[in-house]
């Protein structure tokens, strides 16, 4: 049997340090129960408790996001800037139960002008065609947003995107959260300002 991986990647120099990794893994520890090994994509080193691995290509800023194509499903990848209220079994158990298939999940868009977002993703069966293929024109064709081109690559062959929300239920903090988290809620995204650690309070609790 395969085992479920769950990813984030850690690119040096932008808002993100060693900390958000060592938090996120900690959060899918406490609300994940079936076995999965923790893999953080990073250019900073080693860190004890998880697997690091390193990063082949110095894309810029959040592109880096693609080298999570590198590992084989089954996968959930989640943001760094993401916090784990609930559970996180349903949606991994929807996509062990897909383990010898090719299936590929995103998250709903936030905003009425995107239909699927990158903050977290799953698959099974291998995707690293989307990170091979990558080069300079895509960033421009897809204007600075990695969703879209991970769309444009599914849709070059026909793949349908299933939707994580189905297994989960998902909110944004700056839409969702100002009256603090919804009842029910398994993840919470930071999608851009604030971060978690500027917000503190259960969103960064050690």
């Amino acid at each position: 049997m395969n085992e479920l991986s769950i990813i984030c990647v850690l690119k040096s120099g932008g808002d993100y340090d060693r900390a958000y990794a060592d938090h996120l893994a900690q959060m899918v520890s406490d609300h994940l129960s079936i076995p999965f090994k923790f893999i953080c994509f990073t250019d900073c080193g080693e860190s004890e408790g998880y697997w690091n691995v390193e990063l082949n290509r110095n894309l810029e800023g959040w592109w880096s996001k693609l080298e999570m194509f590198r590992m084989i499903g089954p996968a959930i990848y989640l943001d760094l800037d993401t916090y784990i209220p609930g559970s996180l079994d349903p949606l991994a158990e929807a996509v062990m139960k897909q383990k010898d298939a090719y299936s590929f999940w995103m998250l709903d868009a936030f905003s009425d002008d995107k239909k699927h977002a990158s903050g977290v993703m799953a698959w099974t069966g291998a995707w690293n065609w989307i990170y091979d293929e990558f080069g300079e024109s895509d960033r421009q064709k897809a204007e600075g947003w990695d969703q879209k081109y991970i769309v444009s690559k599914l849709k070059e062959r026909h793949t349908d995107i299933l939707s994580v929300n189905d297994h989960a239920k998902i909110y944004s903090y700056k839409h969702h959260c100002k009256n603090g988290v919804p009842d029910g809620a398994d993840i919470v995204c930071f999608h851009g300002q604030p971060r978690p650690q500027d917000v503190g309070g259960i969103y960064w609790s050690s």
